[in-house]
């Protein structure tokens, strides 16, 4: 009968997380995440196949869920202006909604924006940037008919 090894994975995700927080991606060891999470080296390729997928796990989930956000956020802000016109784009609590779902998941935001060199996210905050250059385009697109009364 196969062990169960739902314990020492989440012994691993613990130490996993505290290693990429405090070292970064490039100076994360697996030997410390091993002994720390209290198993071998070779028992961590068990459950991970190298050092990114591990990484990619601590990050994987909560970038999805944020990208699903930014997208149902970005499609309510289009459909606002669609049906009130441009003034209706400029509710900030769509802002202050990013800024409490960033801070719930900190740490996670933390290893992407900070502790992500050398992996595959190592560039997501230029993407975010980009992201969000791309919707003020379609944005500035949408309402550039719409003249406010000071212009008159």
């Amino acid at each position: 009968m196969p062990r169960d090894k739902t314990e020492s994975h989440e012994r691993i995700i613990t130490a996993a997380k505290e290693e990429f927080l405090t070292y970064g991606f490039e100076n994360a060891s697996m030997r410390r995440i091993a002994s720390n999470s209290g198993i071998t080296v070779s028992g961590l390729y068990k459950h991970f196949p190298n050092k990114e997928e591990m990484f990619a796990h601590l990050v994987e989930p909560m970038l999805e869920e944020f990208n699903e956000l930014y997208q149902r956020k970005e499609q309510e802000e289009h459909d606002a202006i669609e049906e009130r016109g441009a003034a209706a784009a400029f509710l900030n609590e769509d802002a202050v909604y990013a800024m409490e779902f960033i801070y719930d998941h900190f740490d996670e935001f933390k290893l992407l924006v900070c502790r992500s060199q050398g992996t595959r996210y190592e560039d997501y905050a230029h993407k975010l940037a980009e992201m969000e250059e791309e919707s003020s385009l379609v944005y500035r697109s949408s309402t550039q008919s719409w003249r406010p009364c000071s212009r008159l």
